[in-house]
């Protein structure tokens, strides 16, 4: 192998450790974005610590476990370090590293200091900083480009939204990792009562909040990953989004609820608010009165539902357009 045959390696680390986890499929989704844009550059997994089996499985022989002392780690090309919660080892500043750069997904910038610190020692390199909101990257002042995380919509453009029969009960739902800090304290007060006032409530990732919501059958808690999102999705009227002390960064399945053609409400305060223009592809909300009330307005409302469902599609449609992907692929392999 030659040596700018070599070079042409794009190596994305991760910890792979959460089948559920926004980073990682960011990470295999943006492998799919150089397969179709960067054919001629490879892309090699490593997982910064043992990976789950669902990656595993999924990858194969794609995905590497990096040690350090059994010298298996990435080597030359481009280095992505898919957040700043992955595990970086001794082994950095051997990698040989032409280009390192870091994504920053996950809203800690304590850590995002740390991590483009370790990276300047290690390798003698200044990172290059990907956010995936302007949000971001106000909040630490440090130079970089925005990009949304990246995103295959295909199979959420495709799910139809049919007008339902007047008698069916609306239903409103959102999926997340099964972890309290992904949802508000306000959220099973909010829940119960719009099950009270006749909605269906489905919470993909939402078990954690089973203590809660006792006694509640119309508020239905399912584990994460036990539907596909795009049935989950299929299976609402609205998409309702909101977490708890940690602000969203980007929020990944936002952008997936307004592809598949839903209204979206959800805080004021996150990412994804950067893309939803207020009363057209859907609300954001400040307070548990303003969340409700939206949630009862578009529940009532059946043409503004659809009026908004097919806004938030398009918004989502151009958001990730074949041109974004495009630039976004030339900027990851350093091509003008």
């Amino acid at each position: 192998m030659n040596l700018k045959s070599a070079a042409k390696i794009l190596h994305l680390l991760g910890n792979f450790d959460d089948p559920h986890g926004g980073a990682e499929l960011s990470l295999l989704d943006l492998a799919k974005v150089f397969e179709q844009h960067a054919p001629d550059w490879r892309v090699q997994y490593w997982a910064a610590q043992a990976p789950h089996l669902f990656y595993s499985q999924l990858l194969g022989s794609r995905l590497q476990t990096v040690s350090a002392f059994g010298r298996r780690f990435p080597v030359g090309g481009s280095l992505i370090i898919g957040g700043v919660h992955v595990h970086l080892g001794p082994w950095l500043a051997h990698c040989r590293a032409d280009r390192v750069i870091l994504n920053y997904n996950i809203p800690n910038n304590d850590l995002l200091f740390k991590c483009v610190s370790i990276v300047q020692n290690a390798t003698q390199k200044q990172p290059d900083i990907v956010f995936v909101s302007e949000m971001q990257k106000l909040s630490v002042g440090l130079p970089g480009v925005v990009q949304p995380a990246p995103l295959q919509l295909d199979m959420f453009t495709s799910i139809e939204r049919p007008r339902k029969d007047a008698q069916v009960p609306i239903c409103i739902g959102r999926l997340s990792r099964d972890s309290l800090p992904k949802h508000s304290p306000l959220d099973p007060a909010l829940y119960r009562s719009l099950a009270a006032r006749g909605l269906r409530v489905r919470v993909m990732g939402g078990r954690c909040l089973a203590p809660m919501l006792q006694e509640c059958p119309d508020v239905e808690l399912i584990a994460a990953g036990a539907e596909s999102a795009s049935v989950f999705l299929q299976s609402l009227d609205l998409f309702f989004y909101r977490n708890g002390a940690q602000t969203e960064a980007f929020g990944r399945v936002v952008f997936e609820a307004m592809a598949s053609g839903l209204p979206v409400i959800a805080a004021v305060h996150g990412g994804y608010a950067e893309h939803i223009t207020q009363g057209q592809e859907g609300f954001l909300v400040n307070s548990q009165e303003e969340a409700f009330e939206a949630v009862s307005l578009l529940s009532r409302d059946t043409a503004l539902r659809h009026q908004m469902g097919g806004a938030a599609r398009i918004k989502a449609q151009a958001i990730y357009a074949p041109a974004q992907y495009r630039s976004m692929a030339r900027y990851y392999t350093n091509c003008a």
